[in-house]
């Protein structure tokens, strides 16, 4: 193994996706072979010998910290404008048009490692001129994320490993776009300097990367991100009162949307209206999460995860992103103002994405299901369950109709709590566990209020139903 090691010495990652307000997570190859690039002496034939053997390597792991929070920086920069008045309250010489933001991730272990799995002798020749490189980078991501960078021995351990995860390239579909460098990356670069360009304009390979376990040949998920996106709620919140939280939190996300992309031209998969002539689609879903499964488990909601479908291509993501992420505070009527902020990997076990996520055989309602009509008996119900399964293309299952929630902390709700609006008729809710033949990626959401979290169920690795093998 080869492996570059970069120690981030105030502990914060400043770098940004295209849009300039997304955090750039997990840390791009690309930009960290941009950054060697910049750092090494191309007339040193051994540092450019070196540089072209990584860009023929396979995309490496990305090594980081369980715990990452992003946030948006500000601050003054030097604009050489003058104003009379001034422009700022805090800082009188400094004029208002010099203030910037810029998205960071904090890092709980201040290290991050780009790993490659390599051949015996694949690059052996070169580290001693990939180290010379490394040594000179001073900074990545922004210039104000100082660094010290360093080529490391493939035997040598993170000091913090039990508290890293490790993102790997995927095929399946369901990871996070991630850059990485071209074949002729560097030629593009240096294009790109003799032009006056930026780096950014250089054309990269984008590929998906997820932290989840690596699926094996038989592994089955339904149609959305296993990768959660989840914001934590301020205050203590009823259970029984998730889906008025879901439906807050989706006019919040329209509002930040609509800032960014006109009603008229939304994707489908984002605001629910065909207004690109689409016939079918999967839409975002807004994921009350409940504290449950446990002896101690209450039922009350400890944040949102916004699940995003598969198929939404990058633009569309981008714009799922930035409307999330702007969305920091709640109006809860007479209940007030409720904070939501970035979960990044709380301890609080509701709002971890593996929990909802992650492969099982045998799953349990933690919300009930709300059906699109009236199933007044267990096999209209079971029925309807199956119907349900087969709409996500999921495998087809043994239900069974619970007459009280099985995880502990899960509620009750009167059917008359679980409407839309005042006009909706109300129907009667039921939960259920289903288990299938072979184990099922997460999240799953099944009813006519998937979209806001109603019908949410929590997979159980360890149990199987009673009688069954």
């Amino acid at each position: 193994m080869f492996t570059i090691r970069v120690h981030m010495v105030r502990s914060s990652y400043e770098a940004s996706l295209d849009d300039g307000i997304t955090p750039e997570w997990p840390p791009h190859p690309a930009r960290l072979y941009g950054a060697l690039v910049d750092a090494a002496d191309l007339f040193d034939q051994e540092e450019r010998l070196a540089l072209g053997r990584l860009a023929l390597m396979a995309p490496p792991n990305v090594v980081t910290g369980r715990s990452a929070l992003s946030s948006t920086r500000s601050n003054y920069v030097v604009t050489n404008k003058l104003e009379k008045g001034g422009g700022s309250q805090s800082y009188p010489a400094r004029s208002a048009s010099g203030q910037r933001s810029w998205p960071r991730t904090m890092l709980a272990v201040p290290e991050i490692e780009f790993q490659w799995a390599t051949l015996e002798g694949e690059i052996t020749p070169e580290l001693g001129a990939m180290n010379r490189i490394a040594k000179r980078v001073p900074y990545f991501g922004r210039s104000t994320s100082p660094v010290v960078v360093e080529v490391i021995s493939h035997d040598a351990t993170n000091a913090e490993v039990a508290k890293t995860e490790t993102w790997r390239p995927c095929v399946s579909g369901d990871g996070i776009p991630t850059r990485v460098p071209t074949l002729d990356y560097l030629a593009g670069l240096e294009r790109a300097f003799e032009n006056g360009q930026s780096g950014h304009e250089v054309p990269t390979i984008e590929i998906d990367y997820t932290s989840q376990p690596e699926a094996t040949a038989n592994d089955v998920g339904s149609p959305y991100d296993p990768n959660l996106l989840v914001k934590k709620l301020s205050g203590i919140h009823d259970g029984r009162r998730a889906l008025e939280l879901a439906l807050v939190v989706r006019k919040a996300f329209l509002a930040h949307l609509g800032k960014r992309v006109a009603q008229a031209e939304q994707p489908a998969a984002l605001c629910g209206h065909a207004n690109g002539g689409e016939t079918t689609w999967h839409q975002v879903m807004f994921l009350p999460l409940l504290f449950v499964g446990s002896e101690h488990a209450d039922g009350t909601v400890k944040g949102i995860a916004l699940a995003l479908p598969k198929t939404l291509d990058r633009k569309t993501r981008l714009e799922a992103l930035a409307a999330w992420r702007s969305i920091d505070h709640l109006m809860l009527g007479s209940r007030g103002r409720v904070g939501l902020t970035d979960a990044g990997q709380d301890p609080i076990a509701a709002l971890s994405s593996a929990r909802w996520s992650t492969s099982s055989r045998l799953w349990s309602t933690v919300t009930p299901i709300v059906p699109e009509r009236f199933c007044t008996t267990n096999a209209q119900r079971i029925s309807y369950v199956h119907g349900e399964l087969r709409k996500l293309e999921l495998p087809d299952a043994i239900v069974r109709v619970d007459l009280v929630a099985q995880l502990e902390g899960s509620l009750v709700v009167p059917a008359g709590r679980l409407k839309r609006s005042a006009a909706d008729k109300a129907k009667p809710n039921f939960h259920v566990s289903i288990q299938f033949e072979q184990p099922v990626r997460g999240p799953i959401v099944l009813g006519n209020m998937r979209n806001f979290g109603i019908g949410l169920f929590l997979p159980r690795p360890k149990e199987l139903l009673e009688g069954q093998a």
